[in-house]
Formats: structure tokens, C-alpha cells, sequence
């Protein structure tokens, strides 16, 4: 037998579930895109082949461990993916608990994210298992996922940091540009309305991953200006970029980050953070989603 939780990614492009051991490591997954109607009979579909998969391989699972994109009401239990638009305070963890049969943890795609990487960061193996050190505790760590949307995980003074309805980290919408474009919120030049998806195939008539270097960098200057923003006001001293948008605009996309640093991050007092892409890449929503659900002596203390 082998012990281990249901992973789910939900994203405005994609829905992915994997099955991951307690020592951090996936074991199967599967994903199909997103629907435009009728999305969690689809997610319930690939959670119910992941069920079987588990019963037919002997696998325990404790748990169910859910990132979604936001906004989200915590308290309440239920989510509105701007992207998902029939999922209006949507009791996702009501259903997919009645699906499976088992305890769910749903929480923000982006904290899902810092989740990851505060296992990368810290992660030990004691008889097989996986447990944190205290590394953590005096890291000011942020995820930042760049996708359809865009958000942030926070993960300061060894928690994750919710706020009020578990919405904390929404960067995505700090202004960076008071001329830019309008954004779905109502506001104007919001870093999602500059650097998402479909916000840069909007403004250049093409993917992301196909856009001009100069575009590159213009995003990175725009999320290094977040960057700052953000650090000054947590003391943040790590962030990772991951979404699929993060993780294939590269190194002008980096360079770009880099120099807004160097042009907004001017206060001596403050450590300049590191900015890179996150440990386990394409893996890291899922390894948070699991994150999650792992107990707290072996993952970390997340309420």
C-alpha cells in the first residue's frame, strides 16, 4: 500500500489532476483543457480516473488537494474563477468532497504555487516521508503565476498568508501602468491586463510564447514593477514565477524584471530579492495542490 492525495490544477486553459505520493513525487496524472460549459462534469471525469487509478494500484489517498484560480471566498468555502464564468461562488469543495468521498482543501492556483516551492526549499525525507525544516521561517517568499490570470502566493514568517477571505497576493491586479489597457476588474493597467495570456495576444496579435523579445522584456519590466511594489511592502526576499505564460518568455522576460529592480527597488534597507522560475516547473501546481493536503509535521503550517 501506498500512501498518498488527489492533486487538481484548475485554470482558465486546462484541468489537470495527478496522483502524488507523500514523498512529494506524482505517480500519474492526467489533463484535458478546459470546456467553456459543463466544467466540473469534466473535472469530476478525470477525478474519478484518477480514483480508479488509485484503487488498482494500491494507493491510500488521505485527501483531496485543490488549486484554483480566484477570486475565492475561503471562509465560505466557494470560488468564482474569473475565467471559469458558471462558477459563481461555486461550493467546489462541497462537490468534490460528495465525489470522492474524501477530505478537500481548496485554495488559490497562486498559493497552491508557494506551496510548491516551500517544498522545494525545505523539503527532508525521514523514512520515506516528507517533512520541512524550519529554512523557511525567515524567508519572505512569493510565487507569482502567470497564465489566463495572474496572482501570487505569499509564504512570510513560516505561513501562508490568506488574508481576510483567502484572497492575499492578488498582484495581478497592481496597477503598473495608469495608461494601460482596461482591465476585466473595472480598473485600468493592472499587471493581468498587461502580461496574462490573453491580454498579450490581445495587444500583439499572437501567442505568448511567439511574441517579439521587446515584448518579452516589457512584461518583465511590468512584473518587476509589482516585484518591488510587493517586496517593499512584505519584506519578500525570494520569488518564483511559474504559469504557463512565466515559464516560456524566458530570459528577455527576465532581463526585464531585472532592470525595473534596478530602477524601483531603491530602498537600502530592503534586501533585493531573487527572482527566478520555480523548482519543479510545469510539476509545481500539482506538487502545491498536494501541499496542501499533506499533514502539517510533514508539509508546513498553512491556517
Amino acid at each position: 500500500m501506498t500512501d498518498g492525495c488527489l492533486a487538481v490544477d484548475i485554470g482558465g486553459t486546462k484541468l489537470a489532476v495527478a496522483l502524488v505520493t507523500d514523498d512529494g513525487v506524482i505517480h500519474w496524472r492526467a489533463s484535458r483543457a478546459t470546456p467553456s460549459r459543463h466544467v466540473f462534469a469534466e473535472l469530476a471525469e478525470l477525478c474519478t480516473m484518477a480514483l480508479e487509478h488509485a484503487s488498482t494500484n494500491d494507493m491510500v489517498l488521505t485527501g483531496v488537494g485543490v488549486g484554483c484560480g480566484g477570486p475565492m471566498n475561503r471562509p465560505a468555502g466557494t470560488v468564482s474563477p474569473l475565467h471559469i464564468p458558471e462558477w459563481c461562488d461555486f461550493h467546489l469543495a462541497k462537490r468534490l468532497e460528495s465525489l470522492t468521498h474524501l477530505p478537500v482543501v481548496v485554495d488559490n492556483d497562486a498559493k497552491a504555487l508557494v506551496m510548491s516551492e516551500v517544498v522545494a526549499m525545505s523539503q527532508q525525507l525521514t523514512n520515506g516521508r516528507m517533512e520541512l525544516s524550519n529554512s523557511t521561517s525567515n524567508c519572505g517568499l512569493m510565487a507569482i503565476v502567470l497564465g489566463t490570470g495572474v496572482g501570487a502566493g505569499l509564504h512570510v514568517d513560516g505561513r501562508l498568508l490568506h488574508g481576510v477571505t483567502g484572497n492575499a497576493g492578488h498582484i495581478g491586479h497592481v496597477v503598473v501602468d495608469p495608461d494601460g489597457a482596461e482591465c476585466e476588474c473595472g480598473s485600468r493597467g493592472c499587471l493581468e491586463a498587461l502580461v496574462s495570456g490573453p491580454a498579450i495576444e490581445r495587444r500583439t496579435g499572437t501567442s505568448a510564447a511567439d511574441v517579439s523579445d521587446a515584448e518579452r522584456r516589457m512584461c518583465g519590466v511590468w512584473v518587476g514593477r509589482a516585484i518591488a511594489s510587493a517586496c517593499a511592502t512584505l519584506n519578500i526576499n525570494t520569488v518564483v514565477l511559474g504559469g504557463s505564460v512565466g515559464l516560456g518568455l524566458g530570459e528577455k522576460f527576465l532581463g526585464g524584471i531585472d532592470t525595473a529592480l534596478d530602477t524601483h527597488h531603491g530602498a537600502a534597507l530592503l534586501q533585493r530579492p531573487v527572482v527566478r522560475y520555480v523548482t519543479f516547473g510545469v510539476d509545481a501546481p500539482l506538487i502545491g495542490a498536494a501541499a496542501l493536503v499533506f499533514p502539517r509535521s510533514a508539509m508546513s503550517m498553512v491556517d
